[in-house]
């Protein structure tokens, strides 16, 4: 999940601010074996922020880009197989060539994802998903999810 380092940055620092908010004030201590990953070291101020936009840029991410995630649910594995790759093949059909998966998200629920990641104008897209996904049941479309 790529906002991942964004979700860990906004917990820790709303748990210094409820730390640090008190009369007494406090320290907030974190224990991890990722010491060395960037959210620690920028949270100690020895990486700037700059650095992790550096990486989002990089890898072409939110807010360098736009994500489109489709989910889709099928009845069985077998089937889940099948759907992902009529519905990749359709998606390089019609145009689209920049995305990631089929991914499963849940085997249990049939479920899996595809994700495009949006460097085209947005109607463009927009009439190519529609027309390359017309013909398929139980989708979700999400743009830049959550």
């Amino acid at each position: 999940n790529f906002r991942a380092e964004e979700r860990a940055l906004q917990h820790i620092s709303k748990i210094v601010e409820l730390v640090q908010s008190g009369k007494k004030g406090g320290r907030v201590i974190l224990q991890t074996s990722l010491y060395r990953h960037n959210i620690f070291r920028y949270l100690c101020g020895k990486v700037p922020f700059e650095t992790l936009l550096q990486e989002r840029a990089e890898l072409n991410l939110p807010p360098f880009s736009r994500v489109i995630q489709i989910t889709m649910h099928c009845d069985s594995l077998e089937k889940m197989e099948v759907k992902g790759k009529e519905i990749t093949n359709a998606i390089r059909k019609s145009g689209v060539t920049d995305f990631d998966g089929p991914i499963p998200i849940s085997e249990m629920d049939c479920m899996f994802q595809i994700r495009l990641h949006k460097s085209k104008s947005a109607q463009k897209i927009k009439r190519q998903l529609s027309s390359a996904l017309y013909y398929f049941e139980n989708v979700i479309i999400d743009v830049d999810p959550l």
